[in-house]
């Protein structure tokens, strides 16, 4: 019996600390002390993708995400599928005429 109080305990230990900590969470973005880290998060979330992006003026307040600005660098991008697209056209031309 002991034993099974000691685990309810803690369960609502922890169930207590994770609401309270996801409620902080969201109190501190509501106020905008994360916008620069979110801005962050977006901007590698995007890099992951291959998509070179910067955000300008992120504000997160009131539960609303509003960017001002997104400047994507597609010159890059683009560069790289051209190159993909000539190493493949050469090899297909070289495949032809052997």
């Amino acid at each position: 019996m002991n034993f099974i109080k000691k685990t309810f305990i803690s369960i609502f230990i922890i169930l207590i600390s994770l609401s309270l900590a996801i409620t902080l969470t969201v109190y501190s973005a509501n106020k905008g002390h994360l916008n620069e880290p979110l801005k962050k998060i977006i901007e590698f979330y995007l890099s992951k993708n291959d998509i070179k992006a910067v955000l300008h003026n992120l504000e997160f307040k009131e539960n609303r995400l509003s960017i001002d600005k997104i400047s994507l660098s597609l010159i890059d991008m683009l560069e790289e599928k051209l190159t993909i697209l000539i190493f493949s056209l050469i090899s297909k031309i070289s495949s032809l005429i052997r």
